[in-house]
């Protein structure tokens, strides 16, 4: 059984909220997903107008719809009674008939200009210069014709007429859609003939108006469209460190395809879809649409979660007393909640005096010492080696203690009951240690390093390598760098000359980080290399993180 609570004659309360004269509507609505902070790729789109012309509002009535007359009752709650007869049409909305049926009707408004129930009457006349075809209709009947109000003597015929055109435009199926879609729907007025009421061969013409609004960057030449400033973006997506206040920065909405009206809404979901944030199941939204920012809090999502944004351009804009434009552009994007060098410097290097701490601290400026390229404990390693290969404690809770101060001289260093007293822990696992070919020379197979979990594209992976170790002035050559999920091959002369295959390449892949799966980073030499050469890992803080 169909059951409505207080709707308007189709469910058109979202357009048409008081019973008007007459309520025209046009929506332009594009979906896109960002490839990169400043591409997108077009997924979805419509195009939808409504012509209303009367409305109907429907009372509370659980027994609607029913097919006998029935009196105001209690219990069941039908306080009215069933008071409308409905003739012909889709009353409430759901795409099922509700002819000769008897529905609790609260009130009626009939329509007053435009005919019902002749949907091929409808044809477009005039529009700006497009590729849409013309003249064209199209449009789907939803009008409504009632008795009212068949539970007194004076009973009445009312029509509403309602006409809607929906055409949808699939960019996955056919890529070429957003072309065609962009082309045919231009910012304009749109003239419509309606067939007027009580009149045969008589039409009346409505305008309708396109008004400029956001769209994806290169939609025409020259135009700049929507995107994201950011450069910490990698593998297909945005990278967040879920422990910082970050803010989240775009361009697009100018004054030149925003007005007062317009609203702008926010989200980002988990996996799963749900509205996680700002607040569970509800779009935030923001307070000016002029805004190009905000600003996001830490800790709604953690280290190794993945989920969605979402930025939604909302148009209401009256463009005549009876016509109104309510458009919307979506955009979306992955997020990766990442582990990045800038959170683990604010959360996991605890100790803010410049005094030494053996195995822990070097004496010194604490706030120099936790640069990437320092080395805070002392031990020879700088501090993104060991965070990009682990050797941390990485709990977010106590100061850096990398596995080499621990653990090179334990008669040296603090207890573990000592450390703990101070508020330090040590290691949670064994460390992986980074990839060195020591004194062994360099084989001919693949040499695989595990990369830190969750870094996403905060740490560039690399390698060196050193032709002549037993030289001391022979140095060490950093070798092309591969991108996240690329394999490279690259020629070498040199390696070439020890090992005689003028042909000698190396092969560096970088696999990506597929939970449970860990990334890699991997160097292999197309032929074996003496004892004196030798390679290692190298990491960096990526430009931009």
């Amino acid at each position: 059984m169909k059951k409505t609570l207080l709707l308007t004659a189709l469910g058109l309360v979202t357009h048409f909220a008081q019973a008007q004269i007459l309520e025209l509507d046009i929506e332009i609505n594009r979906e896109f997903i960002l490839t990169s902070p400043t591409s997108s790729q077009y997924t979805f789109g419509t195009t939808e107008l409504y012509m209303l012309d009367g409305t109907v509002y429907l009372a509370l009535c659980v027994l609607d719809p029913s097919p006998v007359l029935i009196q105001p009752v209690t219990l069941p709650p039908c306080p009215l009674g069933t008071t409308g007869f409905i003739i012909q049409g889709d009353v409430d909305g759901d795409g099922i008939a509700d002819d000769r049926s008897f529905w609790s009707v609260e009130s009626i408004v009939s329509h007053s200009l435009i005919e019902s129930f002749r949907p091929t009457g409808i044809t477009l006349v005039a529009a700006p210069p497009s590729k849409l075809a013309r003249p064209s209709g199209d449009f789907r009947d939803g009008s409504v014709a009632t008795f009212y109000n068949v539970l007194t003597e004076v009973i009445k015929r009312y029509d509403v007429a309602y006409y809607t055109y929906f055409r949808s435009y699939d960019g996955i199926l056919l890529p070429d859609s957003y072309k065609r879609h962009a082309e045919q729907w231009v910012p304009g007025v749109y003239i419509y003939n309606v067939p007027l009421k009580g009149q045969v061969n008589k039409f009346l013409p409505l305008r309708l108006t396109i008004s400029p609004m956001v769209e994806a960057n290169g939609f025409r030449k020259g135009l700049k469209g929507f995107g994201l400033k950011s450069s910490m973006w990698a593998l297909g997506a945005l990278d967040v460190d879920a422990r910082l206040v970050t803010d989240l920065v775009w361009e697009g909405n100018t004054p030149n395809n925003t007005y007062s009206t317009d609203i702008i809404e926010f989200s980002m979901s988990d996996e799963l879809g749900n509205i996680v944030y700002p607040v569970p199941d509800t779009p935030y939204r923001l307070d000016s649409p002029f805004l190009t920012s905000l600003t996001m809090i830490p800790y709604v999502f953690t280290k190794g979660d993945k989920g969605t944004s979402t930025i939604k351009f909302n148009r209401v804009l009256k463009t005549s007393t009876v016509a109104t434009d309510t458009s919307s552009r979506t955009w979306t994007w992955p997020t990766r909640f990442i582990d990045s060098y800038k959170g683990h410097d604010l959360y996991e290097f605890r100790i803010a005096n410049d005094a030494a701490i053996p195995g822990i601290k070097l004496a010194g400026n604490a706030a120099k010492l936790r640069a990437p390229t320092a080395d805070y404990d002392g031990d020879g390693l700088s501090n993104v080696m060991e965070f990009a290969f682990s050797q941390d404690d990485g709990d977010d809770l106590n100061a850096t203690l990398e596995w080499t101060s621990y653990h090179n001289d334990p008669l040296s260093q603090p207890t573990a009951v000592e450390l703990f007293a101070l508020g330090f822990t040590a290691p949670i696992t064994a460390p992986p240690a980074y990839l060195d070919t020591l004194a062994a020379g360099v084989p001919n197979v693949a040499l695989v390093t595990n990369k830190r979990a969750n870094v996403g594209g905060g740490i560039t992976y690399g390698y060196e390598v050193n032709f002549n170790t037993a030289n001391p002035k022979s140095k060490w050559v950093k070798l092309s760098t591969p991108k996240p999920g690329e394999t490279i091959i690259i020629k070498d002369k040199t390696g070439a000359s020890l090992s005689g295959n003028p042909n000698f390449t190396w092969t560096i892949s970088d696999t990506i980080e597929n939970p449970p799966v860990i990334g890699t980073t991997s160097i292999q030499a197309s032929n074996a290399l003496p004892a004196t050469v030798r390679v290692r890992s190298t990491a960096a803080v990526t430009k931009g993180y």
